[in-house]
């Protein structure tokens, strides 16, 4: 795998607090992965060369660091304080011509280093350089002459001072006038003093509204007006009436339309519930109905049309929406000794739970460990089996798939179940989205989709999602979990608490899965292509 350092910044480090000059460079870096990903609390070597006059130049210094990065991947050290391997650090000549900064870098702290790039060191570093002048003397620098032997300069003819003046401004008007000309404003036009002419000397710009409120102004074609919309001095905003109530942020007298989608992201505002009659029979005196549930005033649910009820004496019960629901005469399943829940989300039928089989093996290197051997071998985060008890086995592609690589396949499912393909995920996610439903165009696209379908997949709360989890309800109960991943490109494992990872049996070449990704900083849902080296969860779809 290739690495990248982000340079954070150089800065120089002082000996003492005294005027001493620095004797090294602090130089700091985050390391990543070709992914993006930070090595957090990784031990590598660092090797740091200083050339002289060009890229590829003549090696004046060169380094070694043995260091450990932070839990962000910020690697720190100081050049000049290293393992030294040639040169001199405090003989380079930094002022004579330009220096070059190369670095390479072995992340498995040994002496395999690969290189990662060369930079010009700018101004800087110089300031080593004036450490040459420490020993130049008043009388020195009073004369110049035991720098270049150029004499005294008030004896030899130099230029020892000089008055500026600008003849530009000197030929302008504007060189003649007094302050009591800029007082009176009498001098440039001859308009005489403003104060006695009759000319504005004050301008008063009466504050629009009353009390704590603020109407905000519009443009009529000719001058301002007190439009409809107010602020109160806490922020708060009211539309179409002249009072806000104090215990929201957003106050609306009339009604609301939304051409797209209002999301409403915390229910737990004044909440109302209307069932409106649809039908009526006047032979039988019965009637037909529809629930509709307001939240904050928008209307955020309706059901479906009730069957036919008594208008006299019948209690009409207020429907809620569905809860999420198991699949039909399909509670649970057991496993390989395991228990798993089932989920209805539309006609699809899920496991409610990663799925947790197999037997644990080692990742401590990169490429396939998992191997076609007639048995199902998983990982764990970190090595640790308990991590598999909380977030499910992590699967490289192909052994999700039990080398049977053909989409929709059972792979390491239970019998009657599949690895669900992309197009099973693009159902489900048009199923969970507030906005784009199922056969949208916006779900066959690469990268972050959707409205919020992401949100409504992954489990609410921190208790395994670090903060802030964004736009997590787990409205559909599918109950996504930050499994993380094993990178199969340097065997380490990365992300758990931040990422969920989900294998589909679909593939977009020889050497590449599609699968999708949720996070804690998006409430949409990611869909990508990536080697089959990696490691991610799997759930379990039900067969048609």
């Amino acid at each position: 795998m290739k690495y990248f350092l982000f340079i954070a910044g150089f800065a120089l480090m002082a000996a003492s607090l005294l005027a001493q000059t620095p004797k090294a460079i602090n130089y700091q870096a985050v390391v990543r992965t070709a992914n993006g990903h930070v090595l957090s609390d990784r031990n590598l070597n660092i090797r740091i060369s200083i050339q002289k006059d060009s890229i590829g130049g003549t090696v004046e210094y060169r380094e070694d660091h043995n260091l450990t990065t932070n839990t962000y991947g910020l690697a720190n050290l100081a050049i000049g304080d290293g393992t030294v391997l040639s040169g001199i650090f405090d003989s380079i000549a930094w002022g004579s011509s330009l220096h070059f900064l190369k670095i390479e870098m072995d992340t498995s702290g040994g002496t395999g280093y690969q290189y990662m790039g060369t930079s010009q060191l700018l101004s800087v570093p110089y300031a080593l350089y004036a450490d040459k002048v420490a020993s130049v003397s008043d009388t020195d620098i009073q004369h110049w002459n035991t720098a270049f032997s150029w004499g005294d300069h008030a004896l030899a003819g130099y230029l020892t001072g000089y008055t500026e003046t600008d003849p530009i401004f000197g030929l302008s008007p504007a060189n003649t006038i007094s302050a009591a000309d800029i007082l009176n404003w009498k001098t440039a036009y001859g308009w005489g003093n403003h104060a006695l002419s009759g000319y504005l000397t004050s301008e008063t710009d009466p504050k629009v509204g009353a009390n704590t409120l603020n109407f905000i102004p519009k443009w009529n074609g000719n001058a301002l007006t007190s439009s409809s919309i107010i602020e109160t001095d806490n922020e708060q905003v009211g539309i179409g009436t002249t009072w806000v109530d104090s215990a929201v942020l957003l106050h609306v007298a009339g009604i609301i339309r939304a051409d797209s989608a209002i999301k409403i992201s915390d229910a737990t505002g004044k909440s109302d519930t209307v069932n409106q009659i649809t039908a009526f029979d006047f032979d039988t005196e019965k009637l037909k109905y529809q629930t509709h549930i307001y939240r904050g005033g928008i209307l955020t649910y309706i059901s479906d049309e009730s069957s036919w009820v008594d208008s006299v004496g019948d209690f009409i019960l207020p429907e809620e929406p569905p809860s999420p629901q198991s699949c039909p005469g399909i509670t649970t399943i057991t496993y390989e000794g395991q228990i798993y829940n089932t989920l209805l989300i539309g006609t699809q039928c899920w496991l409610k739970e990663n799925l947790n089989v197999g037997s644990m093996i080692i990742s401590n290197e990169a490429g396939h460990l998992q191997t076609d051997n007639s048995m199902i071998e998983k990982y764990c985060q970190n090595n640790d089996p308990a991590y598999c008890g909380i977030y499910g086995g992590l699967y490289e592609w192909e052994e999700a798939l039990q080398y049977i690589l053909t989409e929709g396949t059972q792979g390491i499912c239970p019998a009657g179940w599949h690895i669900p393909s992309d197009n099973d995920w693009k159902i489900l996610e048009g199923n969970v989205d507030g906005l784009y439903p199922v056969g949208d165009p916006t779900w066959n696209i690469y990268g972050w989709r959707g409205l919020d379908a992401g949100g409504n997949l992954k489990e609410d709360g921190t208790s395994h999602w670090i903060s802030p989890n964004v736009g997590a309800t787990n409205s559909s109960g599918f109950t996504a979990l930050p499994g993380g991943a094993r990178n199969g490109l340097d065997g380490f494992f990365e992300d758990m608490g931040v990422t969920g990872g989900f294998w589909t049996s679909s593939t977009n070449g020889s050497e590449s899965g599609i699968y999708r990704l949720l996070d804690n900083e998006h409430m949409t849902i990611r869909r990508q292509n990536t080697t089959i080296l990696h490691g991610y969860s799997v759930r379990c779809l039900k067969n048609p």
